[in-house]
């Protein structure tokens, strides 16, 4: 059985780039040889990433097109506890009516849709 991690010495060296180097790690060596892969990515977002940036790089575009028409789906898939909740959800809701700077995707597709003139 192998699982796929990604090497982050090879992808940190490249952060610029849209590439991802992933490097096996073989629990059985029944069948696993060591094959270096290169997977080409949109957008790679680092740890230290701004939930504002990811929103307006990521989601507003396909946000635009379901408002369009268009069927959309944005995928978060990863390792247990590196985030995806966080990003997806953010943090608490200021007690005015301002989306706070650690929203989520969800909140500001909220106001993406429903206050066009706010996002």
């Amino acid at each position: 059985m192998c699982s796929w991690t990604p090497d982050f010495r090879k992808s940190v060296s490249m952060a610029p780039s849209s590439a991802l180097f992933l490097t096996p790690v073989c629990f059985d060596a029944v069948g696993c040889t060591h094959v270096d892969r290169v997977f080409t990515f949109d957008k790679v977002f680092g740890p230290k990433s701004q939930q504002m940036s990811i929103y307006d790089q990521a989601i507003s575009p396909i946000v635009a097109e379901v408002l369009e028409g268009f069927n959309c789906t944005a995928f978060a898939y990863g390792q247990t506890g590196t985030g995806k909740t966080y990003t997806k959800e953010g943090g608490m809701r200021n007690k005015g009516d301002e989306v706070p700077v650690e929203a989520g995707i969800i909140p500001r597709a909220g106001c993406q849709i429903f206050d066009p003139h706010e996002s």
